[in-house]
């Protein structure tokens, strides 16, 4: 079990036959999804030439979502201070 590539794992999306719609493997899984998210960057890692490449884009998009992560933080603190900051210059 450990070592093997792209382990069959079976889907629980049978239909009433019996048959398997959609990936038969979690890897074939996370290949759809990278390829069809509409989140910028990801569809990125899954199309890299090699392992190199794939390394790269998830570490920008993990960068990236981080700063992300930081700005909605800094912005929900600041919104619940709940101090005014509108200043209006008359003249």
């Amino acid at each position: 079990m450990h070592g093997e590539k792209n382990e069959e794992i079976p889907f629980l999306n049978t239909n009433k036959m019996g048959i398997t719609k959609g990936p038969k493997t979690i890897s074939d899984a996370i290949n759809r999804f990278l390829n069809n998210t509409t989140a910028h960057g990801l569809p990125r890692i899954s199309n890299a030439r090699n392992h190199e490449g794939k390394v790269f884009w998830v570490i920008v998009w993990v960068v990236f979502f981080s700063v992300f992560g930081i700005q909605a933080i800094l912005l929900y603190t600041k919104f619940q201070q709940k101090h005014p900051s509108t200043n209006v210059k008359i003249g």
